[in-house]
C-alpha cells in the first residue's frame, strides 16, 4: 500500500528520525523517540514515548494503543483491543457507521478497525516494549499515528500532531458547527434548502468552539431569521426564546450553549426562512447561514438566490437562479405552471444553460392583482419528492416576481437582480471627518483633533474636494480601513440609515477582531441595486439598511486617547482623540485685555479651559456671535494664518475672511470657510470653530475696515467696510456691539455681556 506522507505523518517522521534517545528491545524495528503529550480538549491525559518505524516503505510515528483508547474514552467513544484477532473495536451510539468514510478506503493490513461492528479501516500495527515501563516493561501494540488521525477526522474529531506539542485532539472545529434534523430533504444551501414538507418544525443543533477547538460553554448565540410567513418560534430546553421583529421581515432571537458548548433548539414556522446563526462578543466572527423551508403540507416556493448579480455577455449564467416549488403529497409528473412578471419583461425563464424557454403572453393567474396581465410562462413537472424547478435569468437590474400555480394553489417569490457592486478605488476623492453628522454635502476636513474618547466621529466619502463643502459619494460601494492607535480600542460604530433611530443604526455587536487594541478594522459598505447598503466588519455582515436613500457613511468612537486613521483607496483622514474628556467651559485670559481695532487690524489671544481648569489643547472650540443683525467685524487670520480658500471657477486661493454678521457683504462669492485643522464657519450659523494650539490658546486677527473678500460678481477680491450692530450672547465667547454708528465692542469671556462681570477682555472698533 503506497501513500504520500503529509501533515501529521510528516511531522512524526522528522522528529522521530532525528531525535532518538534510546533503542527498544524489539524485533519490529521501532526506534524510541522523545516523550510527547496526548491532549484532549486542552487536557493532557498521558505523555507516552513516540516510536518511529517503517510502514509501507515510509517512516512514520507510532503510539501505544492503550493511550489511544484513553483519549477516545474522553470523547465518549468506547475502544477495545482484541490481540488475538487484531481488531480495534470502536463503539459510538451517536454515529451511523455506514456514513463514515476513512481517507484511503478500508485498505489492507494486519489490524482491522471496526465502528459499531462495521469494518472501516485496516492497517499494520507493530509491537515493542513501552519504554515508560522500565526494565520489566511488557510488550505492547503500537499504532501508526497517520491512520489513527484519518479515523478521527472521519468521526468529525479534529486531531493534529507535531514533534514539539505531541497529539492534540478536539471534539469541535474552531468556530461554529451546525446540524439540522427533522427535515425531509435538502442540504441547507440557497439552491437546496432544508425542507420539512409535511411539518412546520426543524431541530437545529450547534456547537461553538474557540480558536483551539475547545467548546465554549454558557455562551449566547444570536439567531436572525428573514423571510417566511410571519415570526417563527424558537424553543430550547422546553422554554421559548424571545423573538423580536425587525425591519424587512426579519426576526431575532438568542439561545445559549450548555457545558459542552452545544445548543439544541426547535424552530417552528411557515414558509422559506434564511437563518443566520452567529456567536456574540469575542466569538462574533463565527457564523453560518442556512436556508430552511417549513411547508407543513402547504406548497412553498424558494428561489436559489433572491439577490443575484445580473448575467453579462461574458457570463451568460451568472444571474441564472433556480426556483423550486414543493407540493407536499404530490405524485411524480404533476404539472406546475410558472409565471414571471415585473421589470418590463427584462427577465426570462431559461434552461439550466441560460437559453430562453419561456413563452410571453397574457395569462390569468389566480390570487394575483390584477389576475390577467402580461406574464412569461413556463411549465415544469414534479419529481417523486413533489418538487418542480424552473430557472430565471436576467441581464438587467430590477425586481421580478415568480408565481407557481398548481390546482387552486398559487405561491410566489421575488428576485431582486443587482448590478455588480462598484469599486471605491477611484471613486472616493477624499474623506470627511467631523463630530457632527453630514447631510448631502460634508465638510472637506481630513484631520480633526481634541475629540473626546467616547464621542462619535462621522466619516463620509467625498465625490470631490474642490471646496469647503463637497458632495457625499452615493450609489457606490466603499471599503474603509480603520487603524486604531496602540492601546486604543474601537468601542462603538454606527451606520447611516435615514428614518431609522434618528437616521443612524448602532451596530450592537462588533467582532472580537475589530475591538482588539490597535487593530486594523475593515469596514465596508456594499451598494445594492435597490438603493440599500450591506455593511460588513472584517468580512462579517452586520447590517443592511432599510432605506433606499442611504449613503456609505459611518461613525465610530474609541475607548481612549490617541490618533486613529481612516483610509479608502488613496483617500485618508486622521482623528486625534483626547485621553480624557475636554469640554470647553470658559476663557481664562484675553491678551491684550482691551484693544481698539480702529482702521487697522488687531490680534488677540485667549486660552480655553475645561470644567477641571485644564487647557483644551489641539481642539476645535466654539466661538459664538450675534446673527440677528450686522456688525461690520471680520476675522481675517486664525493662529496667524490668513484666511484664504480655493474658491471660484479656477479654484485659486482667494481671500475668505469670516464675516461676523447675518448678511454677507454684497457680492460675496462664498458662505463658508473651511480650512482643515484651523477653522470651520458657515454664514448665519452664529458659531464658528477655531483650533486651539498645544497650550489651549486661540489667536484671532480682527478688522473692521479695509477688508478684502472674494466678490462673486467680478471674480476678484474686493474691498468692504464695517458697520454697527447690537449686543448679543452665544456660547462662552461673545461678539456684540453698542449702538454707536461707527463703533462696537466685542466681549470674550464665560458669562453674559450684561454687566461684563465675567468678561476676560474686550475689543472695540
Amino acid at each position: 500500500m503506497k501513500r504520500t506522507l503529509s501533515g501529521i505523518a510528516s511531522a512524526a517522521i522528522v522528529l522521530g528520525a532525528i531525535s532518538p534517545v534510546a533503542f527498544a528491545d524489539t524485533s519490529s524495528g521501532l526506534t524510541q523517540g522523545n516523550p510527547l503529550p496526548i491532549t484532549v480538549n486542552g487536557q493532557i491525559i498521558a505523555i507516552p514515548y513516540e516510536m518511529v518505524g517503517v510502514d509501507s516503505g515510509n517512516q512514520t510515528g507510532f503510539f501505544p494503543i492503550y493511550y489511544f483508547d484513553e483519549a477516545l474514552a474522553k470523547l465518549g467513544i468506547q475502544a477495545t483491543w482484541n490481540g488475538v484477532t487484531h481488531t480495534w473495536a470502536l463503539t459510538d451510539a451517536n454515529v451511523n457507521a455506514s456514513s463514515v468514510s476513512v481517507a484511503g478506503g478500508v485498505g489492507t493490513g494486519n489490524t482491522t478497525v471496526t465502528l459499531n461492528g462495521t469494518p472501516i479501516k485496516m492497517f499494520n500495527t507493530q509491537v515493542a516494549k513501552d519504554p515508560a515501563g522500565g526494565p520489566n516493561a511488557q510488550v505492547t501494540t503500537y499504532m501508526p499515528i497517520y491512520y489513527v488521525n484519518n479515523i478521527l477526522n472521519a468521526l468529525n474529531i479534529n486531531g493534529s500532531f507535531s514533534g514539539q506539542t505531541g497529539l492534540k485532539v478536539y471534539t469541535a472545529q474552531p468556530g461554529l458547527a451546525v446540524k439540522v434534523t427533522g427535515v425531509t430533504m435538502g442540504n441547507g444551501t440557497a439552491a437546496n434548502p432544508y425542507l420539512n414538507a409535511t411539518g412546520d418544525t426543524a431541530t437545529v443543533w450547534l456547537q461553538l468552539a474557540d480558536a483551539n477547538g475547545n467548546p465554549v460553554a454558557n455562551a449566547p448565540v444570536s439567531l436572525t431569521f428573514s423571510g417566511g410567513s410571519g415570526a417563527p418560534t424558537v424553543e430550547q430546553n422546553n422554554s421559548y426564546a424571545s423573538v423580536t421583529a425587525g425591519s424587512n421581515s426579519t426576526y431575532t432571537a438568542q439561545v445559549t450553549t450548555d457545558a459542552n458548548g452545544t445548543a439544541t433548539f426547535v424552530v417552528t414556522g411557515q414558509g422559506a426562512y434564511t437563518l443566520t446563526i452567529a456567536g456574540t462578543g469575542q466569538y462574533a466572527g463565527s457564523s453560518q447561514t442556512i436556508y430552511l423551508t417549513l411547508a407543513n403540507n402547504n406548497p412553498v416556493i424558494v428561489a436559489g438566490n433572491t439577490n443575484p448579480t445580473v448575467s453579462t455577455a461574458s457570463n451568460i449564467t451568472q444571474g441564472l437562479v433556480p426556483v423550486t416549488v414543493t407540493i407536499p403529497g404530490a405524485s411524480a409528473n404533476q404539472q406546475v405552471a410558472f409565471y414571471l412578471s415585473g421589470g418590463n419583461g427584462q427577465a426570462h425563464f431559461d434552461n439550466n444553460q441560460g437559453s430562453q424557454i419561456g413563452q410571453a403572453g397574457t395569462f390569468t393567474v389566480a390570487n394575483t392583482s390584477p389576475s390577467a396581465s402580461a406574464y412569461e410562462e413556463a411549465v415544469a413537472y414534479t419529481n417523486s419528492s413533489g418538487q418542480a424547478t424552473v430557472y430565471v435569468n436576467s441581464y438587467y437590474a430590477g425586481s421580478y416576481t415568480v408565481y407557481a400555480v398548481s390546482g387552486s394553489n398559487t405561491v410566489s417569490t421575488t428576485i431582486n437582480y443587482q448590478v455588480p457592486a462598484a469599486s471605491s478605488s477611484t471613486s472616493v476623492a477624499g474623506l470627511s471627518v467631523a463630530t457632527t453628522a453630514p447631510g448631502q454635502t460634508a465638510v472637506n476636513v481630513s484631520s480633526i483633533s481634541g475629540v473626546n474618547s467616547g464621542s462619535y466621529v462621522y466619516v463620509a466619502p467625498l465625490s470631490s474636494t474642490s471646496s469647503a463643502y463637497d458632495s457625499v459619494l452615493t450609489q457606490a460601494s466603499v471599503a474603509y480601513s480603520l487603524q486604531t492607535a496602540s492601546g486604543q480600542q474601537l468601542s462603538g460604530l454606527k451606520v447611516a440609515d435615514p428614518g431609522v433611530n434618528g437616521g443612524w443604526e448602532t451596530i450592537a455587536t462588533l467582532p472580537a477582531s475589530a475591538t482588539a487594541a490597535g487593530a486594523t478594522v475593515q469596514v465596508s459598505a456594499t451598494y445594492n441595486s435597490n438603493g440599500t447598503y450591506t455593511w460588513s466588519i472584517n468580512g462579517v455582515q452586520v447590517y443592511t439598511t432599510s432605506s433606499t436613500s442611504a449613503a456609505p457613511v459611518f461613525a465610530f468612537t474609541v475607548s481612549s486617547g490617541g490618533q486613529s486613521t481612516v483610509s479608502s483607496g488613496s483617500a485618508k483622514a486622521t482623528v486625534s482623540f483626547a485621553t480624557a474628556p475636554q469640554t470647553p467651559a470658559y476663557v481664562g485670559y484675553l491678551s491684550p485685555n482691551a484693544v481698539n481695532v480702529g482702521s487697522s487690524s488687531q490680534t488677540v489671544q485667549f486660552t480655553v479651559y475645561d470644567t477641571s481648569g485644564n487647557p483644551v489643547v489641539n481642539a476645535m472650540v466654539p466661538i459664538g456671535y450675534n446673527t440677528n443683525s450686522d456688525q461690520g467685524l471680520f476675522i481675517t487670520q486664525v493662529d496667524g494664518q490668513t484666511l484664504m480658500s480655493p474658491i471660484g471657477s479656477n479654484g485659486a486661493n482667494v481671500y475668505t475672511p469670516i464675516y461676523l454678521g447675518n448678511t454677507p457683504p454684497a457680492g460675496a462669492g462664498y458662505s463658508a470657510v473651511n480650512i482643515p485643522g484651523l477653522v470651520y464657519w458657515t454664514s448665519g450659523s452664529g458659531t464658528l470653530l477655531a483650533e486651539t494650539n498645544s497650550s489651549g490658546v486661540v489667536t484671532l486677527t480682527l478688522a473692521s475696515n479695509g477688508v478684502y473678500y472674494y466678490n462673486q460678481t467680478t471674480s476678484t477680491n474686493s474691498l468692504t467696510y464695517g458697520y454697527p450692530t447690537t449686543n448679543s450672547t452665544n456660547a462662552w465667547t461673545y461678539f456684540g456691539t453698542s449702538s454707536q454708528p461707527s463703533s462696537g465692542v466685542v466681549y470674550i469671556g464665560s458669562g453674559a455681556p450684561s454687566g461684563y462681570t465675567t468678561a476676560a477682555g474686550s475689543i472695540t472698533w
